[in-house]
């Protein structure tokens, strides 16, 4: 009986140090499992970060685009009012030179 009785606390030493074990493997399942959780969740956070950034960045880009294309138009429209100007002051004194040419014939 003694044989019978050591092999039993020895089977019963087994099922605890099985058992201590498999919890411990449950345990470091579950850490990396919210490790894992944790980290997505960064990356997801960054991720909506940088594409909220990038979004921002954009709508500033289109908005200067849009400014300075606003801004050049006007510039246009304005070269062309002086150039036509131009063109009208030079038709004038063509003709003031004409006339004075003419006075002086």
């Amino acid at each position: 009986t003694s044989a019978a009785t050591f092999t039993t606390r020895q089977i019963e030493e087994a099922k605890r140090v099985e058992s201590n074990y498999a919890a411990s493997i449950n345990e470091a399942l579950n850490i990396r499992y919210r490790a894992n959780s944790r980290f997505d969740l960064y990356v997801s956070k960054t991720v909506d970060a940088n594409r909220e950034e990038f979004s921002t960045s954009t709508k500033l880009y289109s908005s200067t685009v849009s400014h300075f294309q606003s801004l050049n138009s006007a510039k246009n429209k304005f070269q062309s009012a002086m150039y036509s100007k131009l063109i009208e002051q030079d038709k004038n004194l063509a003709e003031l030179y004409s006339s004075i040419d003419t006075k002086i014939k």
